[in-house]
């Protein structure tokens, strides 16, 4: 096999797939974090199909020998809190995807449709530990070079090369590029087109999250995650949730809500929303879940992160059969766009796609909900 040098654009599941695939196959990676905008993992849990089988192998090549290998469960694990108990999702009563996807649409606003599963699977720790536990791993591949802090600013198609300038004015030269960064980023760089229609299509929405450091371990080892109301605002057109879950160990827990469009550039209408996220979360996780002489779940809080992110859910549920791609100004060329607001499982089925090819991809069996393989 021919080493080739590849630009990998991005910090999502996408992208980190991509530079594990190509690292793998033998080929040298520009890693380009981009914006570094990426939506931590919303749940614990992904869609079954074949990105969550390919993921449970390249968890699996990580691990050392007498190392307990990953393995994938399917279930029910998301849990609705309301009415002071926690219950099934209403949708896991449907039987088939179809009516799941249905019941769910019913169920949630535009903005969340993509968060939970239709069906999942769930590795015993959460996707965030996966997910840090794969990069740990492969930002120090000696075929990997990472570049962090600056975006993308211009591309072109030069002497049989794609030429890339950062932020910074630093230039790569590759024989590829993958693209797996935010949609909006695009429409500011120079030497590609099209970006817009793409996203009419998908309709990106923006989000909220808090990574918690707890003091004491809460909701060690508990497979379930959670999705729970919160308090209507006046002008809220809808119900949001509040999505999360606890890490493995207990010591971290992630909680996500998916902004309005009026609210994604609005700090008071944010700062509001987080103050709601808090005050839920003290109400749900109170008795039997808080340690002695603790009184509320924020008391439990050492640190926190708060991040805000623009346009990393997509709203549609028309996901893409075929890879975006997008052309070069003056050029026949294109690059791949990967994309990362349909949630985990579908990214790292596009980096396959996208990596791989369409024969190798097929030969990863994806299981489907009745038992049978497709």
């Amino acid at each position: 096999m021919n080493q080739e040098s590849k630009i990998v654009i991005g910090e999502g599941w996408a992208a980190l797939t991509s530079v594990i695939l190509l690292t793998e196959q033998g080929h040298t990676v520009h890693w380009v974090s981009g914006s570094g905008a990426h939506l931590l993992p919303p749940l614990a849990s992904m869609a079954t199909g074949r990105g969550a089988l390919l993921l449970e192998k390249l968890l699996n090549a990580t691990t050392q020998e007498g190392e307990e290998k990953f393995e994938l469960t399917r279930g029910n694990f998301l849990r609705e809190f309301r009415n002071k108990a926690f219950r099934d999702a209403p949708w896991t009563q449907s039987p088939t995807p179809e009516t799941r996807l249905e019941t769910l649409q019913e169920w949630l606003w535009e903005g969340e449709v993509n968060l939970p599963p239709v069906f999942e699977s769930r590795f015993q720790m959460s996707l965030l530990e996966c997910f840090e536990r794969l990069k740990q791993e492969y930002v120090k591949n000696p075929l990997v070079t990472r570049y962090e802090g600056f975006p993308m600013s211009a591309i072109h198609f030069e002497g049989e090369k794609f030429k890339v300038m950062l932020a910074d004015g630093k230039k790569i030269e590759a024989d590829d590029v993958i693209y797996a960064d935010r949609l909006s980023n695009l429409r500011d760089v120079q030497g590609v087109s099209g970006v817009l229609e793409i996203e009419r299509k998908l309709q990106p929405r923006g989000a909220i999250q808090i990574l918690m450091q707890h003091q004491v371990a809460i909701g060690a080892n508990v497979p379930e995650h959670f999705f729970i109301p919160l308090q209507k605002e006046a002008d809220d057109d809808h119900v949001h949730q509040i999505w999360g879950y606890f890490t493995e160990d207990g010591r971290r827990s992630c909680w996500t809500v998916v902004l309005s469009p009026n609210e994604t550039e609005d700090n008071h209408l944010i700062a509001k929303r987080l103050r709601r996220m808090k005050q839920t979360l003290n109400k749900t996780f109170a008795e039997g879940w808080l340690s002695e002489g603790m009184k509320e779940f924020t008391q439990n809080v050492s640190n926190e992160h708060v991040r805000m992110e623009e346009g990393v859910i997509f709203s549609t549920t028309k996901k893409p059969e075929k890879l975006q791609a997008l052309k070069l100004t003056g050029s026949h060329k294109q690059i791949n766009v990967l994309l990362e607001g349909f949630g985990p499982e579908y990214a790292i089925e596009q980096a396959a796609l996208a990596v791989l090819g369409v024969d190798q991809l097929a030969e990863i069996p994806a299981e489907v909900v009745d038992g049978t393989q497709a």
